[in-house]
């Protein structure tokens, strides 16, 4: 048994549905082709709520459950109160998308139990910098940034990413205001304060139902201090939601002609599904389970992070030879993420039978090479997407090595 804590409801629901899906589905595909240590694996997935208490308890279950590794949490905020307690056990959890930047020196190098298969958002920081102050898609870019950040393990670490980048940029943030993840009834008070300092471009970090009452606040005709002239607005990968931004931003939610909120907007996300061979082997075999509905142009964000998470901790499970031992599972995760014969979604089970024959293996990802670091994470590409005519349309596109060095 393999555990699982991933937001099943609530705000990030949607992601971890998708999530589960993509877990079933490479449970399904590795016991079809006789499991893992000659035994069927079973993912034993547990809603967390999207909430950090209940993070914890489900956390607390899984441990006494004595599982010996786990997939999750699905959100940031939870991961900085989870993780210690999956440490303190020697239990190594796999986030298939928790970015945030503080767990990456929150554990010690290689002596450490969190590993994610989706990149930091310290990267995404530099990203949003890098565009917001030279320019998107041929408009001219901008030195004086707003930021409207979620006062949470998410946005305040990609704000303060954003503030260290953009300063060495020769940008200014003329007004930062942190925000509550609770929805409010009126965001007028961080909206002025931040468009009192006249910024020509205002950043919103947050998830879907705070950042559709922070524009909803910042599009607000007749108010003082009124939105400055060209304002630009860019919004983070939290944002990347059709149903909790594009739908519940409209006018009217239930016309699908209606106006959303969001429009002109840029969105800046991590590239979740790239145009790799691995990618499009794993949504052959996904969409064979989950087929995709009329209306859904490609899988939901982090559904491939999540497969790969999965077959991660079974391929490290078997490379330890033992589902007793969570440290040797813990320490083959390096052994299957990086060197030796590459194995890609389609090839999972000729990646267990070579460990069995005791070939070094090297786990090419739906989601991308997914090689951990001695920090566990990952690298990753990034996308930008205007929202335009109610939909996402990508305009531009920003690789590792385009942004700033450390």
């Amino acid at each position: 048994v393999v555990g699982g804590s991933l937001s099943l409801t609530r705000n990030l629901g949607p992601f971890g549905q998708a999530q589960q899906q993509a877990i079933k589905v490479a449970e399904t595909q590795i016991n079809a082709f006789g499991g893992v240590l000659g035994r069927r694996v079973q993912f034993e997935i547990r809603d967390d709520g999207t909430d950090t208490a209940k993070s914890r308890a489900v956390a607390e279950e899984l441990i006494a459950l004595g599982v010996p590794i786990a997939i999750g949490t699905t959100g940031s905020p939870q991961a900085p109160d989870v993780a210690p307690l999956f440490q303190a056990a020697k239990i190594a959890t796999i986030s298939p998308s928790a970015s945030t930047p503080v767990m990456r020196t929150a554990q010690p190098a290689r002596d450490r139990y969190f590993f994610r298969t989706a990149a930091s958002h310290g990267l995404q920081a530099k990203a949003l910098a890098l565009k917001a102050v030279n320019g998107i898609a041929g408009a001219p870019g901008s030195t004086r940034l707003g930021v409207v950040y979620a006062d949470d393990g998410y946005g305040k670490p990609i704000a303060e990413g954003v503030r260290a980048q953009a300063q060495a940029l020769g940008a200014e943030i003329v007004a930062e205001r942190g925000v509550p993840t609770q929805v409010k009834a009126d965001y007028a008070p961080e909206v002025n304060d931040v468009f009192a300092a006249r910024p020509t471009c205002l950043l919103v970090v947050t998830f879907p139902d705070v950042g559709i009452g922070v524009l909803r606040e910042a599009k607000k005709a007749g108010r003082t201090p009124a939105a400055p002239a060209g304002l630009q607005y860019i919004g983070s990968n939290g944002l990347r939601n059709a149903a909790g931004f594009l739908v519940a931003g409209r006018r009217d939610p239930a016309d699908p002609t209606s106006p959303t909120i969001g429009e002109g907007m840029v969105i800046l996300n991590f590239d979740l599904n790239p145009g790799t061979p691995e990618y499009a082997a794993f949504k052959n075999i996904f969409t064979s389970h989950y087929p995709l509905k009329p209306d859904q142009p490609d899988l939901v964000g982090y559904t491939a992070n999540a497969y790969d998470a999965a077959v991660l901790a079974a391929l490290a499970i078997e490379q330890a030879k033992t589902t007793a031992d969570p440290v040797a599972i813990r320490d083959a995760l390096y052994l299957v993420s990086r060197g030796g014969t590459a194995f890609g979604p389609d090839r999972v089970s000729e990646a267990i039978s070579a460990i069995k024959r005791g070939a070094d293996i090297d786990y090419n990802g739906a989601s991308g090479p997914v090689d951990f670091d001695d920090f566990g994470d990952v690298l990753a590409d990034f996308v930008l997407e205007r929202v335009q005519d109610g939909a996402f349309t990508k305009i531009d596109t920003i690789t590792v090595k385009d942004l700033p060095a450390d």
